[in-house]
């Protein structure tokens, strides 16, 4: 463009000669575009192009005139320039308007260079902070002349923020101080959003007190929830008993001699027994029955048929004295899975049963006492309507008897003092044991009174590790034995063992034999169950 000027004022040598084609086509676009003469063009808009790219693009959009820009333009400092660029906008501020607030802004800087001392940055400093200050000390000293300026410095400053200003900048506004065009604008935009931010807050304060009641609630409810849990399911009566057990007693070393020899038989000489080895399932039943018999029991067996085969719940009474309709039963299923010779699941049990039945024998109970030999407790079985002690549970439901507690007594055999022999199903491991040395009693939510005192007593009478529980049945495990039948029947029950499948490496396969069974501390579990039924029939327990 300056070539063409210079050739138009024959001022460009031959060698630099434009044609004279493209001198026509550009000052044909310049008429188009606004009847522009080259001259002006060159020299009024050409150089607009080195104008800062903020300034440039409101000229573009048409935000502000070219001679506004140019003097925007000559504020070198770019935070200074882009906010009047701001204001000019926003308040149609005039050339002579824009340039009184460029000079302010200089005389800002000039004030900001100035009073750097410590005394001049706390006047600043508390001005903005503090209106009660700003009205004690301020209002009669501070001038019109230096007021805008003082603000403009705070505010580059970065000592206070747009609401930390409005106590000032108002102030100064209601005492009548004159302030700047974009000072006033600032209260403008203070005002409304100080209202949006008042009408904001109040729904924040309605919004946030209804969820903090909810909170609240929700707070409590869970509260509510995890107290009623701890205490009904997980807490229980008394300690569990720790450190060295002490020595078997004469009595406790006849029981584990007892119980040996009965869990060989049924393990050992018998072997598997169960609906496909029928012929064990009835040896088991008859040596359970002689051994009844000859403890001077009377057995009453009780038949039922499945695909023409007959099998039994083998049960005897001791009858009550003074609470004779109330009913105590103690059982244990005596077959076994089959592929298993079923030594801790569930001769253990069966034995245990066998021994306390011997135990109870001369005894007069207030409450009356049955023990159950129960059949068909294992697959295809369990948890249908052939499973023995379901069969035997509804017996006791439609003779109307009323059975106030029933204990399973289920793989009760092995233990271990190593850390991580005990499992548990979910997350109970935060709660209980990790070392598989205890034995447990299991209920389900509506037995967690009858599981609480039987261990209760069995703590109180004995020196033997014991964690309890009642949880829902539908975890896996609580439910998985003889007590599911009379919980189904509304009867209160808890399972006694040494958690099975949790626990002992051989549950269900060919390797549960009876040297897997640790008949010391069986002993010991069976002695603690004597004095809890001695409790719960009303019958104190004799050392």
């Amino acid at each position: 463009m300056h070539r063409i000027q210079n050739q138009l004022r024959d001022k460009l040598s031959t060698n630099n000669v434009i044609g004279e084609e493209i001198i026509t086509v550009v000052q044909e676009v310049l008429t188009t575009l606004g009847n522009i003469k080259l001259d002006s063009f060159i020299s009024n808009r050409l150089p607009l192009l080195n104008l800062p790219p903020e300034i440039l693009d409101v000229l573009r959009s048409g935000q502000l005139e070219t001679s506004k820009a140019k003097v925007i333009a000559r504020v070198l400092d770019e935070d200074h320039r882009k906010e009047l660029i701001e204001i000019a906008i926003a308040n149609h501020l005039s050339l002579s308007q824009i340039k009184e607030e460029i000079k302010i802004l200089q005389q800002s800087a000039k004030t900001e260079t100035s009073e750097k001392t410590e005394t001049s940055s706390l006047k600043y400093y508390n001005l903005v902070r503090c209106s009660k200050l700003f009205l004690i000390n301020a209002s009669t000293t501070v001038s019109t002349s230096t007021l805008n300026p003082s603000l403009d410095a705070v505010k580059r400053s970065g000592q206070c923020n747009i609401f930390d200003r409005i106590c000032v900048i108002v102030t100064m506004r209601d005492l009548g101080y004159t302030l700047q065009a974009h000072w006033l604008l600032e209260i403008k935009y203070i005002d409304v959003m100080a209202k949006a931010k008042r009408n904001h807050w109040f729904a924040i304060q309605l919004l946030s007190r209804a969820a903090l009641v909810r909170l609240t609630v929700l707070a409590i409810v869970l509260g509510t929830l995890i107290s009623w849990a701890y205490f009904t399911m997980i807490q229980m009566p008394g300690e569990s008993f720790s450190g060295e057990l002490p020595p078997l007693t004469q009595k406790e070393t006849i029981l584990r001699d007892a119980l040996k020899q009965d869990v060989s038989k049924l393990a050992g000489d018998i072997g598997q027994r169960n609906y496909l080895y029928y012929f064990g399932l009835m040896a088991a039943a008859d040596f359970l029955n002689a051994s009844l018999t000859d403890a001077g029991l009377m057995v009453v067996r009780h038949p039922y048929t499945i695909d023409n085969q007959t099998y039994y719940n083998l049960e005897v009474e001791i009858p009550g004295t003074s609470l004779a309709d109330e009913v105590v039963i103690v059982g244990g299923h005596y077959d076994s899975v089959f592929g298993s010779p079923g030594a801790n699941d569930n001769g253990t049990g069966a034995a245990s049963t066998l021994e306390l039945a011997r135990l109870f024998a001369d005894k007069k109970p207030a409450r009356t006492l049955r023990f159950v030999e129960f059949v068909n407790e294992e697959p295809p079985f369990f948890q249908t309507e052939n499973m023995g002690s379901l069969v035997y549970a509804k017996a006791c439901k439609q003779r109307n008897e009323k059975v106030v507690a029933m204990l399973s007594l289920e793989t009760m055999g092995y233990y271990s003092d190593k850390i991580g022999s005990q499992k548990y199903p979910i997350s109970l491991g935060a709660i209980y044991p990790l070392q598989g040395n205890f034995i447990s009693f299991v209920g389900n939510i509506a037995s967690g009174s009858l599981v609480k005192n039987v261990i209760a007593s069995f703590r109180h009478h004995t020196q033997f590790p014991s964690q309890g529980t009642a949880l829902p049945n539908q975890i896996p495990g609580v439910g998985w034995s003889d007590q599911w039948s009379f919980w189904q029947m509304g009867y209160p029950a808890v399972m006694v063992t040494d958690t099975a499948p949790f626990r002992y490496p051989y549950y269900h396969t060919q390797e549960d034999t009876p040297d897997k069974v640790d008949y010391d501390r069986l002993a010991r579990v069976v002695t603690g169950l004597e004095r809890a039924i001695a409790d719960l029939s009303g019958l104190s327990w004799v050392k």
